[in-house]
């Protein structure tokens, strides 16, 4: 029998968040759904996603902002980190809650 590829995993992984594929950009707001912001995706993984935005940079450990998937799509993510790269330009990472 044939092994597995390790494809297989990240191809239905893929499936599970909806995740336009042509932007490289995620939409946010904060916990009570206003001050929505646009962020770049540098990396993603089931479990959390790095990006990079432009803004306000008030977000610390354990904060809790909200992931716009779609329109009724809200999905609660934890800071992990937001490191300040340059002025008004921050890194941040993010667990996705369950």
């Amino acid at each position: 029998m044939a092994k597995k590829s390790t494809t297989d995993g990240r191809n239905r992984r893929a499936h599970l968040r909806y995740r336009d594929p042509e932007s490289k950009v995620l939409n946010f707001t904060d916990e009570h759904g206003q001050n929505p912001f646009v962020a770049l995706v540098i990396n993603e993984s089931f479990r959390g996603i790095a990006c990079v935005y432009v803004g306000d940079g008030d977000f610390e450990r354990g904060d809790t902002i909200l992931w716009v998937e779609s329109g009724n799509i809200h999905t609660p993510c934890s800071v992990i980190r937001c490191t300040e790269l340059e002025e008004d330009v921050f890194s941040l990472a993010l667990r996705i809650e369950d």
